[in-house]
């Protein structure tokens, strides 16, 4: 338990020690959502690879590639924090998981019907994320257009 607990505790310290005091409160937001896009994309990129691998259906499809991507989104977000590049990082974490998840199958031509039954609810959902990352007043104008493009995609 002790370990698990101080796991946790440097999760959300990463990168916390380059910033003002204001501003820790948003970097633990962001890094427990960076935690849990790593995590959540690891679990399906693994499970997809063992289906793939125990079932013998062939090579794993576009979903295991945007799961790979997605992951990747996030240990860079997670790196960049380290190294006190807090606003790239932000803009990393509220906009390519939303890409990879959403556009990217569009451009790769992957388009199904059971995707515009959960589209529009992942936009919305990612929406969420900017406005968590970015609640200062000098911030608005990217909080702005991060909505709108989330909005893009519900749309």
């Amino acid at each position: 338990m002790k370990h698990s607990r101080n796991f946790w505790k440097w999760i959300t310290q990463v990168g916390v020690h380059h910033v003002p005091q204001q501003e820790k409160s948003t970097l633990n937001i962001l890094n427990i959502l960076n935690f849990s896009i790593v995590l959540v994309s690891l679990l399906g990129f693994l499970s997809t690879l063992t289906n793939y691998w125990f079932l013998d259906v062939g090579k794993p499809g576009i979903g295991a590639l945007r799961l790979l991507l997605i992951l990747a989104s996030g240990l860079l977000s997670f790196f960049l924090t380290n190294r006190g590049r807090i606003y790239a990082a932000k803009l990393i974490t509220a906009i390519f998981p939303s890409f990879f998840l959403i556009i990217f199958p569009t451009f790769m031509g992957d388009v199904r019907n059971e995707y515009y039954f959960y589209y529009p609810f992942s936009g919305i959902a990612l929406a969420i994320i900017p406005i968590l990352l970015f609640p200062n007043k000098k911030e608005r104008s990217v909080l702005s257009i991060l909505l709108a493009y989330c909005f893009l995609l519900t749309v």
